[in-house]
């Protein structure tokens, strides 16, 4: 073939694909969208248009009436085991599925009180005439072989966490312990009288710290002697304490009766200063929870947590906007697994230290089961 001939359909063909291109252009520039419709499937063609997306619901401007929850004055958790135990000043329950379900814990008739072993829940012991345990979950009740010195009633105040053992109890104004599960007892020395204490136990086997109005003592060899550590002086009663270190005299936290927190941090008491004045907990590991407390409905749940013994604190996240935080319970001595009553029964779950929250239950509401 001759070579001009060959150059010239060359450039023929180059031309006629020049001129498509630029034809493609003018029609994208004039209208984006043919484009798509030149490269889109024949399926996509045929396709009826898009439906307009169905509006999203909207909340009631009218919010649903809150009410307190099953818990009263005086609410606590407690953490035992694969148990969580639910307190006020008139009645206890007991939840073996995380909270999902509860039930009325039955004492002995005439019992009153009752204090659960930390490591095994089936253990409990209860006050009242005289002390009983139960080693099945209170399916059955015996008397303890021996009655506490004095006269009662009796109140069962803590199950030692290192021996199921040793229980301390008070009444008639004085503190006993056994340490034989009962069969032998002793009165503790060197405290004034004991009415409505508060007690926590220390990391070291058979030391403990007790609280009597204004007052702290250090129960040293399970109560077998005393020594005092400086007073709370803040004008209230301490109504909660909590060890938060593992130092010998330890680091405390205690909540006054006059509304405030208090730390005993180097032999001296200092307020807390986090703006919440609620439950308590903690934990010789340096870990400490605090809510914000008072049975409050329409306002939110607030819980500040500290891991180093109460110097520093920060706010957690995920708790509900609606009611408050009236009791908080850390579960093992790692803390990471904590939980937290609100006012409108609510229960919440902690997996990370109490740093953030999700809704567990809502069994403990006054309008539903449990």
């Amino acid at each position: 073939m001759n070579p001009l001939h060959v150059r010239t359909r060359y450039v023929a063909i180059f031309g006629g694909v020049l001129s498509v291109a630029l034809g493609l252009m003018v029609a994208v520039v004039s209208s984006p969208g043919s484009l798509s419709a030149l490269i889109a499937p024949k399926a996509a063609l045929n396709a009826p248009p898009p439906r307009s997306p169905s509006p999203s619901p909207v909340a009631s401007p009218t919010a649903s009436p809150l009410s307190l929850g099953k818990l009263g004055a005086g609410a606590s958790l407690f953490a035992a085991g694969s148990e969580l135990f639910a307190f006020d000043q008139t009645s206890m329950r007991a939840s073996g599925d995380q909270g999902a379900t509860w039930s009325e814990v039955q004492l002995p008739p005439g019992a009153a009180g009752l204090v659960v072993d930390h490591a095994n829940p089936s253990i409990r012991i209860t006050g009242g005439g005289r002390i009983e345990v139960t080693t099945d979950g209170g399916a059955t009740w015996k008397a303890a072989r021996a009655t506490p010195p004095g006269a009662g009633p009796f109140t069962p105040a803590m199950v030692s966490v290192a021996d199921a053992n040793v229980w301390l109890v008070y009444g008639n104004g004085r503190l006993v312990r056994t340490r034989d599960g009962g069969i032998s007892w002793r009165a503790v020395p060197g405290l004034p009288a004991v009415t409505a204490p508060s007690l926590a136990a220390m990391p070291q086997p058979g030391l403990f710290v007790i609280a009597i109005a204004e007052r702290v003592f250090e129960l040293v060899d399970n109560g077998t002697s005393v020594r005092e550590l400086p007073p709370v002086s803040s004008g209230g009663d301490v109504t909660r304490l909590a060890v938060v270190s593992s130092a010998d005299p330890p680091d405390l936290m205690a909540s006054t009766s006059d509304g405030h927190i208090h730390l005993l941090h180097a032999g001296a008491w200092q307020e807390v200063n986090v703006g919440l004045n609620g439950p308590i907990d903690g934990l010789p590991t340096g870990s400490a929870w605090l809510g914000n407390g008072g049975q409050s409905l329409g306002s939110a749940g607030q819980v500040s947590i500290t891991t180093d013994g109460g110097l520093d604190w920060t706010t957690a996240t995920g708790l509900p906007a609606d009611q408050s935080v009236d009791a908080i319970a850390a579960e093992g001595p790692a803390g990471k697994s904590v939980w937290a009553y609100c006012a409108a029964g609510d229960l919440y779950h902690s997996t990370d230290g109490g740093r953030t929250w999700i809704l567990a239950s809502q069994a403990l509401r006054s309008a539903s089961g449990g």
